[in-house]
């Protein structure tokens, strides 16, 4: 095992036995990274906000587990990394969240919509304590994000990585699919 630079950036690093083989994982303030040695040349990159109903329950009607499923197999094969946000329900928690999915259900409204009915921006997520995680690995300066999410590129480009755009893939069904349209509609992702 290593160990962090300084006490202060990083918890100390883990090697953690998955069923994608063995992953290396430190943490900061809650956030985990995820990853796995040697990378490629212009490294893989996901920023994953916590979804424990698609991640632990099995829930049809959004694409974060199968997100994180795919991230997961991709850095296994290849490296790169996760950074692991425990930021729920784009960052307003667990309870804000089924507040919201009520709000959605209950009126036929989009999650933009109901974040903003409840007071909350359409994704308040910060991304503070990428960077040090990031370093604590020597990842590089340009890498591969794995996102549809073009806040989340603007993000990473302004802490001075150089971002070059990686389309996941995986299939989807017809409720997740709604939800992609509503993710491009409202919150202006990519296909």
């Amino acid at each position: 095992m290593t160990t962090p630079r300084t006490s202060e950036q990083v918890g100390p690093e883990i090697v953690l036995p998955t069923k994608w083989g063995e992953l290396r994982i430190v943490s900061r303030n809650n956030c985990l990274l995820i990853f796995r040695r040697p990378w490629e040349d212009i490294p893989f990159l996901r920023l994953h906000s916590a979804c424990m109903f698609a991640e632990s329950l099995g829930s049809l009607d959004c694409d974060c587990g199968l997100q994180l499923d795919c991230s997961l197999k991709y850095i296994a094969k290849f490296g790169g990394a996760i950074v692991y946000l425990a930021q729920e329900g784009r960052g307003i928690g667990l309870s804000g969240k089924i507040a919201a999915i009520a709000l959605q259900q209950g009126e036929g409204i989009d999650t933009a919509t109901s974040y903003l009915r409840l007071g909350h921006a359409p994704d308040p997520r910060n991304y503070e304590h990428v960077v040090s995680l990031l370093k604590s690995v020597d990842f590089p300066s340009q890498l591969k994000l794995a996102t549809n999410n073009p806040s989340k590129i603007q993000a990473v480009s302004d802490m001075g990585y150089v971002v070059d755009r990686f389309k996941l893939e995986f299939e989807v069904s017809p409720a997740v699919l709604s939800y992609l349209d509503e993710k491009r509609a409202h919150l202006g992702h990519y296909d």
